[in-house]
């Protein structure tokens, strides 16, 4: 996997994503709008060379970038 950089904010957006909440959710939570969620998103897949949400969550977990998500 390439140097992963991602910026503090992007994994705060992939953490929640990866805690199973939708993308609006997300936004919501951090005070941001759905499109700039969109844009972080689009920086994470282009950043761990990955095509989709799935994909980056899976690649930052198996990286240890994301610890494992516990399930309530």
């Amino acid at each position: 996997m390439p140097n992963h950089n991602l910026t503090p904010r992007e994994i705060d957006i992939l953490s929640l994503l990866a805690q199973g909440l939708s993308r609006k959710e997300t936004a919501q939570i951090l005070g941001i709008t759905l499109n700039m969620v969109n844009t972080y998103c689009q920086h994470i897949n282009n950043k761990l060379d990955v095509h989709s949400t799935h994909d980056a969550i899976v690649a930052a977990k198996l990286s240890g970038l994301l610890k494992e998500v516990q399930n309530a």
